[in-house]
């Protein structure tokens, strides 16, 4: 069924798919936070469209990807971080300009959404 914060076209995923993208939006928006904290625009333009999965991930590596991205790394790179409160802005596809502490904070709403669709297919697994 629909769900709050997720498009139509990503509502029959399946959970490879999802964390592939996670990964990727992950990806994306950490070079963002982290552009906008050294001073810097990021290159390129967000774009809802340049981060669905391909699909042609198996579920072992999705899995891999994911655990490599979101492990103590990532949490030790935003504590390393100087001032999440950057001046410079980039533009979110859905939000507007958003600093990198507004960024870091879609991040980890973007990640519930999508564990709350992992958590619904797997509710409907056979």
């Amino acid at each position: 069924p629909p769900q709050r914060g997720l498009e139509d076209s990503s509502r029959y995923w399946s959970i490879a798919m999802a964390l592939e993208h996670l990964v990727i939006v992950g990806n994306a928006m950490t070079y963002a936070i982290k552009e906008l904290t050294s001073n810097r625009i990021p290159l390129g333009k967000a774009d809802t469209a340049k981060v669905k999965p391909l699909g042609v991930m198996s579920a072992e590596n999705s899995v891999h990807e994911f655990k490599k991205f979101s492990c103590a790394d990532y949490k030790k790179l935003f504590l390393s971080l100087d001032d999440l409160n950057s001046k410079l802005k980039f533009e979110h596809p859905w939000f507007g300009m958003l600093n990198a502490k507004q960024w870091f904070w879609v991040l980890s709403i973007h990640h519930r959404i999508h564990l709350i669709q992992i958590r619904e297919i797997k509710k409907n697994l056979v």
